[in-house]
């Protein structure tokens, strides 16, 4: 009986490396095919600025979040030089996982003296329909000015100056 117990858990240990390993390859592979296709979209298109990027939105709001956002976004991809197009989608090309960009965005609002948006917020802002990088730009612009309320007070004042 004994002998019974220690095989099976010896066999259930080796398993269970044999899985870990297994696991850590088949990610690491894709990392690496992530970031061959990275490197080939750095190729194609040229090294990229914060500032560059900024300059393909068109107008001054979305310009100034893309700038801040411009360098989070780079932090969520392998290669970490990708330049980006508004036209990039952010889960099927980019890979983008979707609390990390979160994330992102909060980060940049952040910079930009904004406070955190609350779950209202994300979803008056579009956040939720986002795919591509000019969707994302255009929603953190949202967040980071969001459409006021014509009954609130502090809005009448504003009407009445």
């Amino acid at each position: 009986m004994k002998f019974a117990l220690i095989s099976f858990f010896i066999l259930a240990g080796v398993g269970l490396v044999a899985g870990l390993v297994s696991w850590y390859f088949m990610v690491e592979r894709a990392s690496q095919q992530r970031g061959r296709i990275e490197l080939a979209l750095r190729e194609q298109r040229g090294v990229q600025t914060a500032e560059e990027f900024a300059r393909l939105f068109e107008n001054e709001s979305e310009r100034r979040i893309a700038e801040k956002l411009y360098p989070e976004l780079q932090l969520l991809t392998v290669t970490r030089t990708v330049p980006l197009r508004p036209s990039d989608l952010l889960f099927q090309e980019l890979r983008v996982d979707d609390e990390d960009l979160v994330d992102a965005i909060e980060q940049a609002l952040a910079k930009l003296g904004r406070k955190k948006p609350n779950r209202q917020e994300w979803v008056q802002a579009g956040c939720e329909k986002i795919s591509t990088v000019g969707e994302l730009v255009s929603a953190a612009c949202r967040l980071l000015n969001p459409p006021h309320d014509t009954n609130s007070d502090s809005n009448l004042r504003r009407l009445k100056k």
